[in-house]
Order: structure tokens, then C-alpha cells, then sequence
């Protein structure tokens, strides 16, 4: 018995865990397992007694022939739709988290922990592909449409045919099963070898939080089987059918690529579980073609729309499209609608810096005019916009940005105190003989003329008395009547009274 399997804990929001493979405890197999206990009866008088044994069989059933079509989670590329997907492998997702591991592709081996998935995927072009009903036969078609016969047919098939090694399946079962024909020759071509298979699926467990409306509000846990054969994009201006078909290898190991039966002749029979069937758009050139683009053309033609093909087309129009811009809607402030350009920071044309223009407190001072055309360019006033908000993003560039205004702020305050206050004090003071340093601030500089000028002439100010100590002193003994012609203050008088009764 194998590992239990270890679902992870709860991922965070936009984190995803890859596996090699999800082996399932058990693997199903049509050979029973076998649980088995045993008592022992110990320390009884009469001596030791016979074991009590318990034995029993059971079989770990699971898809053979057939798999639930809600188990399918998602496939790509999509079915039926039209892309560019000469440049990617089909593959198929399952909400099954060990379905590709979950039989031996060897059928009458034992339980195999470490043994390669049991399905795989063959890419078939429109060319090699029957003719569909009520169509012209295909001569050149190197595989049969999927036909239902029993599995007994599929294990036993007639000669000239190699099914898989299934030797569980008697040639009586009558269990429905959908099967394919292959010319050995290409299946010999395009099946993955036995070696490839442990690198064409993988586990993954993603966080679906937020995805409720994808109908991902599960685990999060998915099973992915991936091809080995690009698919083909039509060499003119029409799509190329591709067909993806999830096959079951249980029993094919040795007649795979490499394998010591190997099938390089004849025709081979493949029991289906499923397939689908998508456009490719013609082929945007080879690699050499694309890297010459970039780099002997300026890639020019690989970010833009395409020149207009109308001889009277206006010439700016085809000089605007020619060097990456693109027509956009623009709804002006005044409610107003027109048409703009608009370039990106990635299209692939040479530019010029001009620094006669700037610089842009905001991003409308970026917006370019076309008198003759009557047309806004907006892709600097844009790309200032986007800038910006980059900018605000980071905390660190936000926290940097905040000191320095306000440390720019207060040199601007010191720098508007000392051309107000301090420069005239000191050209004052400068006057009247008293050398101020041009580094002293204000407080300093008044404290030095205090020190310097004030103590001379202070001899030859009056001086002023406060009334409480002139009282004082024209009364020393407490109690003396206050004559009335003196200016005192009434409080004060009693205030000597009461101390003088009081003594």
C-alpha cells in the first residue's frame, strides 16, 4: 500500500503547488486485493490455542474504458474556437486529482507506485483525419473515426491488429467500449514514448478563492495531462483543423515508441475516452522568420495594425499606422467624441528624444494637437498618466517622495524667513558698525546688537519703578498713618495695617 494522498493547506490568493504525481493509496485494478487480520489467543491454562484468521478480497474499481465527462474540468485549446495555437501543446484538465495515476498501465502487473499515467493525448492533423459522414472519402487518412464495440473485441482483436495487453477482459465481455484504428507507422511517429509519459502530466493544487463563478469553489486540487505533438497551423490564409484524442495506453506500454514491441507496422487499436476538435489560424511565420522581424525589420510589423490597403488611403493615417499608432475612441471633458492616436511603450519603432517640450506637471499638458489634422495624440499624455500611478505604487518610492517635499518645503520656509527677516536686520546692524556672520539667523543676530549696542546707552534711560516698590519704600514702618496727599495704592496700605495689628 502506497502513501496516503496529502491534500496541502490553504494556498494564499495567487499561489499554486506543482506535483510529478498524485498516486491514490490504492490503484484501481481488476485483480482483488487482499485484507487480512489474525488473534492471537496468549496465556490460557491449557496452553496455546490456533490463531484466529480472517481473510478478505476486494477490488479497487475505477475509469477503464470510460470517463465521466464532469470530471473534465477545462481543455485547451478551447473546443471549436479559432487562435493562433501552432506554438502550444493540447492538454486537458481534471478535477480528479489522481486520475492519471490512478490504474497501472501495465494491466496485469502489480500495484506500481512510480509507474508512468495511463492515458495520454494524440494530436492528429485535418489531413490525417477520416473524412466525416456524408464527405468525400479521405485516401490518405491514417486512423478510423471512433466506433463502440465490446471490450472483448478490444482485447481480442482480429489479426493484423495489436490491442492492448488486457488479460483480465475475456473475449465474451460485452462491455461498451469506444475504439480507434491506428496506422502503426504514425502512431510509431506521434505517440509519446514510454519514457516521455512521467513528464506529460503533473498535479497542481491553486487557490480558488473569488472563482465561485468559474464553478471553482472546490479544493482547488486538478490533474493535468499534457500532449507531445505541436499542432499544425495552415501553411495559406485558411485554418487547420486540429483533433486532440485522450486515449488509453493501459496495456500499450510495450507497443509505445522505444518500447520492446513497439509498433511500426500494421494497424494498432486504442480504446478513446474522449476528444475535441479546434481551428488554427494560419502561422504567423516560423522562429527564424519572427527573430528576423525583430531584429533585421525593426519588428515594426509584428506591433502594429496593418498598412491601409485603399491607394487614396490619407497619408497621415498611413504614416500614424506605420509607425505603431492605432485610432482610439476618446470622449473629451466638453462631453464631445473624436478620435485620437495612441502609441504604446512597446511598439516596436524607433523613436527620437525631444527635450524642447516639458516639463509636464500633469498629464494634460501632454496632449499633442494636429492643427492640420485636427487630431489628439494622446500616448505621452498616457504614458505619463501611467508612470505616475507605477510610481504611487511603490511605498518606497512614495515614503522617498514624501520627505523630499517636506524637506524641500522647510529649506523654502528658511529660505523665505532669512530673505524677509534676517538679511535686513543684518544690513541694519551692518549699518550701525555691528559685523553680523552672513551664517547667523535671526535670534542671533539680535542678541549680538542687544549685547553690543544696548549696554552703552541703558545708563541714560529712565528708569521705571513699579508702584508696589515705591509704596515700600516710602513707608518702612508698618502700621505709620499714610498721608493723604501720597499716590498709593489702597491695597497695599492695608495689606501694612493688617501685618503691623498683626505683629
Amino acid at each position: 500500500m502506497t502513501n496516503p494522498i496529502v491534500v496541502p493547506p490553504g494556498l494564499a490568493a495567487g499561489e499554486i503547488q506543482f506535483y510529478d504525481r498524485i498516486t491514490p493509496p490504492l490503484q484501481a485494478s481488476p485483480y482483488p486485493y487482499s485484507l487480512t487480520a489474525q488473534q492471537q489467543i496468549l496465556g490460557l491454562a491449557e496452553g496455546p490455542v490456533t490463531p484466529y484468521d480472517l481473510a478478505q478480497s476486494f477490488v479497487v474499481s475505477g475509469p477503464r474504458f470510460t470517463i465521466d465527462p464532469s470530471t473534465i474540468h477545462a481543455v485547451f485549446p478551447p473546443s471549436n474556437q479559432l487562435g493562433h495555437y501552432d506554438f502550444v501543446l493540447p492538454n486537458i484538465v481534471f478535477k480528479d486529482f489522481a486520475l492519471p495515476w490512478m490504474r497501472n498501465i501495465v494491466a496485469d502487473g502489480p500495484d506500481d507506485p512510480n509507474g508512468p499515467p495511463w492515458i495520454g493525448l494524440l494530436t492528429v492533423y485535418e489531413a490525417e483525419m477520416p473524412a466525416a459522414p456524408g464527405k468525400p472519402a479521405n485516401p490518405n487518412a491514417l486512423l478510423t473515426f471512433p466506433t463502440t464495440i465490446d471490450a472483448g473485441a478490444l482485447a481480442n482483436p482480429p489479426s493484423g491488429i495489436v490491442g492492448p495487453v488486457l488479460k483480465d477482459v475475456q473475449s465474451t465481455d460485452t462491455t461498451p467500449v469506444s475504439v480507434i484504428d491506428v496506422d502503426g507507422t504514425f502512431f510509431n511517429g506521434i505517440a509519446p514514448k514510454g519514457t516521455e509519459l512521467p513528464y506529460l502530466a503533473h498535479a497542481r493544487a491553486v487557490n480558488t478563492d473569488g472563482k465561485v463563478l468559474l464553478g471553482m469553489n472546490d479544493d482547488g486540487c486538478f490533474s493535468v495531462v499534457v500532449g507531445n505533438r505541436m499542432p499544425q497551423a495552415g501553411p495559406g490564409a485558411t485554418p487547420v483543423r486540429n483533433t486532440v484524442i485522450l486515449v488509453s495506453l493501459e496495456g500499450h506500454l510495450d507497443h509505445l515508441p522505444g518500447g520492446s514491441l513497439a509498433v511500426t507496422s500494421g494497424t494498432i487499436r486504442l480504446a478513446v475516452l474522449g476528444m475535441w476538435s479546434f481551428l488554427s489560424a494560419p502561422a504567423r511565420g516560423s522562429f527564424v522568420e519572427l527573430m528576423q522581424d525583430v531584429c533585421d525589420r525593426g519588428g515594426v510589423r509584428l506591433l502594429r495594425l496593418g498598412a491601409p490597403t485603399d491607394s487614396n488611403a490619407d497619408p497621415m493615417a498611413a504614416e500614424a499606422l506605420a509607425i505603431g499608432y492605432v485610432p482610439l475612441g476618446n470622449d473629451l471633458r466638453v462631453g464631445e467624441t473624436t478620435t485620437s492616436l495612441y502609441r504604446g511603450p512597446c511598439s516596436a519603432a524607433p523613436t527620437v528624444r525631444d527635450t524642447a517640450y516639458g516639463p509636464y506637471y500633469f498629464s494634460d499638458t501632454a496632449v499633442f494637437y494636429d492643427l492640420d489634422y485636427g487630431v489628439f495624440n494622446d500616448a505621452y499624455a498616457t504614458a505619463w498618466q501611467i508612470g505616475r500611478l507605477l510610481a504611487l505604487s511603490d511605498a518606497a518610492f512614495v515614503q522617498a517622495i514624501a520627505d523630499w517635499r517636506r524637506a524641500y518645503a522647510a529649506k523654502n520656509r528658511s529660505k523665505a524667513n532669512h530673505a524677509t527677516l534676517v538679511a535686513p536686520t543684518t544690513q541694519a546692524l551692518a549699518a550701525r558698525g555691528t559685523v553680523v556672520s552672513p551664517a547667523a539667523d535671526l535670534s542671533s543676530a539680535m542678541r549680538l546688537f542687544f549685547a553690543e549696542e544696548f549696554g552703552a546707552v541703558a545708563a541714560g534711560l529712565p528708569t521705571v519703578t513699579p508702584r508696589s516698590e515705591r509704596v515700600a519704600a516710602a513707608h518702612p514702618v508698618a502700621g505709620a498713618t499714610v498721608p493723604a496727599d501720597i499716590d498709593e495704592d489702597p491695597l497695599v496700605a492695608l495689606r501694612a495695617r493688617l501685618r503691623g495689628l498683626a505683629g
